[in-house]
C-alpha cells in the first residue's frame, strides 16, 4: 500500500485521538507528517521513497509511547530532518534501513530525539556508502546503539551526538576510512552519566577533530569484547588534524576504564595525545587501563604519543606501551598530577607488570615524560681560574682558593628528567617550531636558568651572564665576575627561573625546592703578590697589575711603575734587561753586573735565575761547581771567569790540576832544600861554639827558630799531600 502526502498534515492537534499505527506502507512525503499528543504510536515496515526534494518529514512529539520498528528509508532528499522526536515519554526505534543514497544527492538523514526519559536504538544498519549524516540525542535517560557499521563518510558534522543521558552504550561499532568525529558525547557539569563502549573497531579516520569526544562524563568504560581475527577493541590508522587526541578526547570525566583495547598507528598531527588525550579542570579524573596495548601512535607536534594526561591520575597494569613518539613524552605525558603507577614505581612497589619501553621522544620523555626534575652541571665543566680548587661535596660544590673579582664559567649546565636524560632544545628546527602545539611552545621558551645570590648583602655582586635560555651542545652556559671581599665565604645557586608543579592523587606537593637547584659554597683568599685590593662599590677585589707596573707587596694598593732596567713588568714579573741581576724574584733592588755583564742573560730563555749557563751566585759570578742548578758540574779554568762544563773539559783540568801539583811540589822541594843549608850552617856554627873553637853569637835563638822552622815545613808538608790527595781523588770522579 502507497501512500502520498502533497502538502503539511498536523494529525491529533487537539489531543482527542489515543493511538495511532501505521503498519506495511510505502510513504512518500512531499510535505511534513506532525504526530503528536497520543498514548501510543506504532510506526512498522514502514518505507521512504521520495525522489523529489523537499521539506519531506515526520514530526513525532508529546506522546506517551513511540514504537518505530522495521524503518527503510531508500533514495530520499530532504531539506529537513526525516525524523524529528520531541517530548515522548518512552521512545523505541528498532531497525532502521537507510540505503541506496547517492552523495550528490545526500542533503540529511537523521534521528533527533529532545526530552525522552528512554531511548533504545536496538539495531541500526545504515548502508554501506559515503556520507551519513548524524544521529543527534538529546536529553534522554538510556541510550543504546548497537551493531553499526559507517564507511568513507566524510561530512562537517558529528555522526552521533549525545547530550543529557544517563547511561550511554555502544556495543558492535565498526567505521572504517571516514573523515567524521564519530561520537560527541556531551553532559551539562553535574549531570555527570556512564558511558560504555564495547566490541568496536574504529580504523583509518582522517579528521580534524577527535575522532571520540567525551565531556562531563562520570564514567567512562570501554569494555573487553572480541570481534574480527580475535582482536580486541581496536583504534587503528586514524589521524586527528587539528584536534587533541588521535582517537579518543574525554574532557571533565571523572573515571575513565578503558580494558583490553588496542591503540595502533593513531595520530594527532598538532595538539595532544597521538591516542588518547584526557583532560580535566576541576577534579582529578581516575583513569584505569588494564591489558591495552599502545604501538606506533605518534603526537609529532605535541605531548604524549600514546597518551596525554592533564590533571588526571592513572594507574595501569598489564599493558604495552611501545614505539610510540612525541616532541615530549614519547609514551605518556603527564601535568600537574603524577600518576599512582610512577609512585609506585618509586618506591618499588611496583607489580603491575606493563612494559614502557623503545618510544622516542624529540625534546625529552622518552618513555614517560612531564617536566623537569633535576638541574645537573659535570664537575668538569666548571671552569675556574688557575689556583683555585673545587670539590664536589654531598649537597654542594665547593669551590676554594678563589679570589675576589675573578671569573667562573659554568659550561653545559643539564636540566635532566625524570629518566635523567637531558632536555634537548638545541636540535629544534626554526621551521619545525612554528607548527609546534601552543604549550610545548610556551615549555620551550620558558626554560631558563640563572645565578642567585643573597642580594640583600650588598658587597656581594655577581656581575656577567647571570641568566640564560640558549642551549649549545645539549647545555646552557652561564659566566659570570663574582666579587665580595677577601677571606670570606658565600653562597650561590643555579636555578630553574620557572618552577614546575605537580602533586599526587591525594593533593600534596610532589616536588620540593632543591630539586630544582645546584647549590656552591665559594670560599675567598687573601689577594696575591702581584695584585693589589681595589674597592669595587661596596665589594673589595684582588685585581693584577697590568702591563708595565707591578706589586710586590701582598696588601698593598696601587701598583708601581715599571723600571728602566727591566725589559717588561706585570703583576709580580719583572722580566729584566741583560747585563742586570737581582737577587730573587721577592724584591726589586736591580744590580748592573759591571765586571762581567755577559754573564748576565735575563732575557734568554736559556738563562736560570738571570744566569748564562753555568754561572750562579751574585751577579752571576761563582760556578755551579756541584751542579745543584743547572744538572752538570762547571768549574772555572786557568784563572778565567767563564763556567766551563766539567765533562766537556777534563783533560784541561787534568793538566791545570797536575800542573799546579807540580809548581806545589817545586815550591816546596826548593823550601827544603834552603831549609837544610840553613841548618847545615847553623849546626856547624853550633859545634864550634861547643869546641870553643869560635864563638858565635845567639847561636841558642837561632836554634830555637830552626826547631820553630821545622814545625812550620812539617805543617806544609802535609797541607800540600792534602791538596794532591784532593786533587787525584776529584780526577777520578771525572773519569
Amino acid at each position: 500500500m502507497s501512500l502520498n502526502i502533497i502538502d503539511s498534515i498536523v494529525l491529533n492537534q487537539n489531543a482527542q485521538m489515543k493511538n495511532f499505527q501505521m503498519i506495511d506502507i510505502i510513504l512518500n512525503i512531499e510535505n511534513s507528517l506532525n504526530i503528536s499528543n497520543f498514548d501510543q504510536v506504532y510506526l512498522q515496515n514502514i518505507k521512504f521513497n521520495s525522489t523529489k526534494l523537499g521539506n519531506n518529514q515526520i514530526i513525532i512529539s508529546n506522546n506517551k509511547l513511540v514504537i518505530i520498528e522495521n524503518i527503510t528509508i531508500d533514495s530520499i532528499q530532504t531539506e529537513q530532518l526525516t525524523f524529528y522526536l520531541s517530548d515522548n515519554v518512552n521512545l523505541v526505534i528498532k531497525k532502521i534501513i537507510i540505503k541506496n543514497l547517492r552523495v550528490t544527492e545526500i542533503q540529511i538523514q537523521q534521528i533527533t530525539v529532545n526530552n525522552s526519559n528512554q531511548i533504545k536504538i536496538l539495531t541500526i544498519e545504515p548502508f554501506y556508502q559515503k556520507n551519513v549524516y548524524y544521529i543527534c540525542l538529546s536529553d534522554a535517560s538510556d541510550t543504546s546503539i548497537s551493531d553499526f557499521y559507517i564507511y568513507q563518510s566524510s561530512i562537517s558534522k558529528i555522526c552521533f551526538q549525545i547530550v543529557g543521558f544517563q547511561n550511554c552504550t555502544i556495543n558492535n561499532l565498526t567505521s572504517l576510512n571516514n573523515q567524521i568525529t564519530l561520537f560527541s558525547i556531551n553532559q551539562q557539569p553535574d549531570d555527570g552519566g556512564n558511558f560504555i563502549m564495547s566490541s568496536s573497531r574504529l580504523s583509518g579516520q582522517e579528521i580534524n577533530e577527535p575522532l571520540i569526544e567525551l565531556n562531563f562524563v562520570d564514567n567512562i568504560l570501554f569494555n573487553e569484547v572480541l570481534i574480527e581475527n580475535n582482536e580486541l577493541n581496536q583504534f587503528q590508522n586514524n589521524t586527528n588534524f587539528n584536534g587533541l587526541g588521535g582517537s579518543l578526547y574525554v574532557f571533565n570525566c571523572l573515571h575513565i576504564l578503558i580494558q583490553n583495547c588496542k591503540f595502533k598507528q593513531n595520530k594527532c598531527l598538532r595538539l595532544n595525545g597521538g591516542a588518547i588525550s584526557i583532560q580535566n579542570l576541576v577534579n582529578i579524573a581516575q583513569v584505569y587501563i588494564y591489558k591495552c596495548s599502545f604501538i606506533f601512535n605518534s603526537a609529532a607536534f605535541s605531548t604524549g604519543g600514546a597518551i596525554n594526561l592533564s590533571y588526571s591520575n592513572l594507574i595501569i597494569e598489564n599493558s604495552n606501551i611501545t614505539s610510540n613518539t612525541a616532541l615530549i613524552g614519547g609514551g605518556i605525558y603527564y601535568e600537574q598530577v603524577i600518576p599512582d603507577f610512577l609512585l609506585e614505581k618509586s618506591n618499588n612497589t611496583d607489580n603491575n607488570k606493563n612494559k614502557i619501553i623503545n618510544n622516542n621522544a624529540k625534546i625529552f620523555g622518552h618513555n614517560i615524560g612531564s617536566t623537569i626534575r633535576k638541574i645537573d652541571i659535570d664537575l668538569q665543566n666548571i671552569k675556574i681560574p688557575n689556583g683555585s680548587v673545587k670539590f664536589l661535596g654531598e649537597r654542594q660544590i665547593e669551590i676554594r682558593e678563589f679570589k675576589s673579582g675573578n671569573q667562573i664559567s659554568f659550561e653545559g649546565i643539564q636540566l635532566l628528567d625524570e629518566e635523567n636524560n637531558p632536555i634537548l632544545t638545541s636540535n629544534i628546527n626554526i621551521t619545525e617550531f612554528q607548527f609546534y602545539s601552543s604549550d610545548v611552545q610556551s615549555f620551550v621558551q620558558s626554560l631558563s636558568v640563572s645565578l642567585n645570590w643573597d642580594q640583600s648583602n650588598k658587597k656581594i655582586q655577581v656581575i656577567g651572564q647571570v641568566q640564560s635560555k640558549q642551549q649549545i651542545n645539549n647545555g646552557i652556559n652561564l659566566q659570570s665576575q663574582i666579587m665580595y671581599i677577601p677571606q670570606s665565604i658565600m653562597s650561590l645557586q643555579i636555578v630553574l627561573d620557572s618552577l614546575p608543579k605537580l602533586i599526587d592523587s591525594k593533593g600534596n606537593i610532589f616536588f620540593h625546592q632543591d630539586q630544582f637547584q645546584k647549590n656552591f659554597t665559594i670560599n675567598f683568599i687573601s689577594c696575591s703578590i702581584g695584585e693589589i685590593t681595589t674597592q669595587q662599590i661596596e665589594s673589595i677585589i684582588c685585581q693584577e697589575c697590568p702591563q708595565g707596573k707591578y706589586s710586590l707587596d701582598q696588601y698593598s694598593t696601587s701598583c708601581k711603575q715599571c723600571p728602566d732596567t727591566a725589559k717588561e713588568c706585570y703583576g709580580s714579573t719583572i722580566n729584566l734587561m741583560n747585563g742586570y741581576w737581582r737577587e730573587n724574584n721577592k724584591t726589586d733592588i736591580i744590580v748592573y753586573c759591571n765586571k762581567n755583564p755577559e754573564f748576565c742573560q735575563a732575557e734568554s730563555p736559556d738563562s736560570k735565575f738571570m744566569c748564562l749557563r753555568g754561572h750562579i751566585g751574585p751577579l752571576c759570578e761563582q760556578c755551579d761547581s756541584y751542579g745543584v742548578i743547572w744538572g752538570n758540574r762547571y768549574s772555572q779554568i786557568f784563572s778565567s771567569d767563564a763556567c766551563y762544563d766539567c765533562n766537556d773539559s777534563v783533560l784541561l783540568i787534568a793538566f791545570e790540576n797536575s800542573l799546579i801539583f807540580l809548581l806545589v811540589f817545586l815550591y816546596i822541594f826548593i823550601i827544603l832544600i834552603k831549609i837544610i843549608q840553613k841548618m847545615q850552617s847553623k849546626i856547624i856554627g853550633y859545634f864550634l861554639n861547643k869546641s870553643e873553637i869560635l864563638f858565635l853569637g845567639s847561636t841558642c835563638n837561632q836554634l830555637q827558630n830552626i826547631s820553630s822552622q821545622h814545625n812550620i815545613i812539617i805543617k806544609l808538608l802535609l797541607i800540600n799531600s792534602k791538596t794532591i790527595r784532593q786533587t787525584l781523588n776529584y780526577n777520578q770522579n771525572i773519569n
